[in-house]
């Protein structure tokens, strides 16, 4: 749940507009209607999230609830324009300072950064099973 109520709905839509279309991309056999529709819905869900912003500021942990705020990270993630994830990762990197957001999410848009930049990654990952098959994430510094 969220802690302002009224995101729910949102949060949850937007969040499910993001992940499902990565899901698609094997079912379409145009890949280039696969593109434009992953952008359309990337661009409508960056549309949603900066008039959020806009008026309650980002969704930290703090004012909206983890889930809100991973599914912002979502969103700036998966977009494409690097101008936009580096002003975004600036403001990650305060709001991390305070211990805001996840400490995850700003490594992985760090890392999605750098290497649109054509720099190298400032940490690698790498998904992991236990032996009691949970999923854990690896994380080291290159």
């Amino acid at each position: 749940m969220f802690k302002y109520r009224y995101f729910d709905k949102i949060a949850y839509k937007m969040f499910i507009k993001d992940q499902s279309n990565y899901y698609q991309l094997e079912y379409f056999k145009n890949k280039t209607k696969y593109e434009k529709l992953k952008l359309k819905l990337n661009n409508e869900n960056l549309e949603e999230l900066d008039r959020i912003i806009g008026v309650y500021g980002f969704p930290t942990i703090s004012k909206f609830g983890s889930e809100f705020s991973e599914t912002a990270f979502f969103i700036i993630q998966h977009q494409e324009n690097l101008k936009r994830q580096q002003e975004y990762l600036a403001l990650l990197e305060n709001l991390l300072k305070i211990n805001d957001v996840k400490k995850l999410h700003y490594a992985y848009l760090k890392d999605r950064v750098l290497t649109n930049e054509g720099k190298i990654k400032f940490l690698g990952h790498n998904y992991h099973l236990t032996k009691s098959k949970k999923q854990c994430i690896l994380m080291f510094q290159i």
